[in-house]
């Protein structure tokens, strides 16, 4: 039986492929999967229900502007009601521009801000109360390795992924002592659907894939209680380290 079993997962950033495919790779486990992503992302979530019920577990969506402390809130609430419990919340980042820094408008700068980091504190903010009430849960945030790197013409990147970095290491260190892990997987080049900046480069097809990320999220979900994963590091062999 695995540790997985009947235990209930929420994945806030789930209607991009990454975070399909993460929420797929939970199905066969007879779990609780809940998907959370922004209103015009909602058919994406909703074509993923008959697969997920088709692999014995059971969906719920909840779409609305996930940089809402409204939503995040009544999402969480919506959750308690309907499954009794969350155990795993998983953070999937979004893409942002990629621009030289002279260049990026203030509106995309405010949005990716928005997106990323306030979203992430939200989610958090309305369900880390819960995982301390019950001293245990599990937080998990993919990223990029941006969060650990520097790249030219990805200034607004690099700052949304140092910063979510900082508040989920911070966090991490909070959690501790209630035996609430949060772990970072972080994520270099990956051959993705939405990877449109290095479309047509040779060495895609040897990039990890969507699954292989997925993979290593179930692997970390599903350590016992007292094992805790603090960070993954996932990238190409062909890519330079860090």
């Amino acid at each position: 039986m695995s540790l997985l079993q009947n235990k209930t997962v929420v994945i806030v950033g789930a209607a991009g492929s990454l975070g399909q495919c993460v929420a797929l790779q939970f199905t066969s486990f007879d779990m609780n999967i809940g998907l959370v992503a922004d209103t015009h992302l909602q058919n994406s979530l909703h074509s993923l229900i008959p697969e997920i019920q088709a692999g014995g577990s059971s969906p719920a969506v909840f779409c609305g502007d996930c940089t809402e402390e409204h939503f995040a809130m009544r999402t969480a609430e919506e959750l308690l009601q309907k499954f009794g419990k969350v155990d795993i919340l998983i953070m999937v980042d979004g893409s942002s521009t990629v621009e030289a820094a002279e260049n990026i408008r203030i509106a995309d700068w405010d949005q990716a801000f928005s997106t990323s980091v306030k979203t992430s504190f939200l989610f958090c903010k309305a369900l880390v109360p819960h995982f301390k009430t019950k001293k245990a849960g599990h937080i998990i945030h993919i990223t990029s390795d941006l969060a650990k790197r520097i790249a030219g013409g990805n200034s607004l990147n690099s700052a949304t992924r140092f910063a979510e970095d900082a508040f989920f290491k911070t966090l991490r260190k909070e959690l501790r002592p209630y035996d609430v892990k949060l772990s970072i997987i972080y994520c270099g080049l990956i051959n993705a659907d939405n990877t449109m900046d290095f479309q047509g480069n040779s060495h895609q097809e040897e990039w990890p894939k969507n699954e292989d990320i997925a993979n290593a999220v179930i692997f970390v979900a599903s350590q016992p209680s007292y094992v805790a994963i603090n960070e993954i590091l996932i990238q190409p062999v062909s890519q330079d380290y860090p």
